[in-house]
């Protein structure tokens, strides 16, 4: 038994401290392959971002997408960034015109095979974390969200009115 609260005593200190680290200087690719930092992707997220981490081959990740684009329309001061575990970047693009989504709505970015998102101990899609404007995880959702009602909006808000004050 003792053993038992000894390791999730361990687990919980390393998640907490993964939440302050910055997850913005990642590297990942853009859709053309082109490696790029996170944080030096030109994005208007003065308030912050929000990144969704899925894969084309994950179910729940799918059925939320439509969800992530109306948070971005409804909150067009945080970025909403769709950054792909799966291996290529053709893989990404073909989805997207397979199922007609558009770039235009969500930032679409690539981790190849999750290589830098499982340094944040990230190891099951989708994982949401929400950035305050600084680059600092504030919050880690894991699972399928509808990001768009009224009461999703309102924590996220408050999320980041509260990482604003500090």
């Amino acid at each position: 038994m003792k053993h038992l609260i000894l390791i999730t005593a361990l687990f919980l200190t390393a998640f907490v401290a993964n939440a302050q680290q910055k997850f913005d200087e990642i590297m990942v690719n853009d859709l053309y392959g082109q490696q790029i930092k996170l944080n030096d992707y030109n994005l208007p997220h003065t308030r912050g971002m929000l990144v969704n981490i899925w894969a084309t081959w994950c179910k729940p990740c799918v059925r939320e997408l439509p969800s992530l684009m109306k948070l971005q329309l409804k909150m067009p001061e945080i970025t909403v960034v769709g950054l792909s575990i799966d291996r290529s970047p053709k893989i990404i693009k073909k989805f997207l015109k397979r199922y007609n989504y558009s770039p235009d709505y969500l930032v679409f970015l690539q981790d190849s095979n999750g290589k830098q998102v499982k340094k944040f101990n990230i190891l099951k899609v989708p994982t949401t974390l929400l950035l305050d404007s600084k680059g600092n995880i504030i919050d880690i959702i894991q699972g399928e969200r509808n990001w768009s009602n009224d009461l999703m909006l309102a924590k996220i808000r408050s999320k980041l009115d509260k990482a604003a004050k500090h």
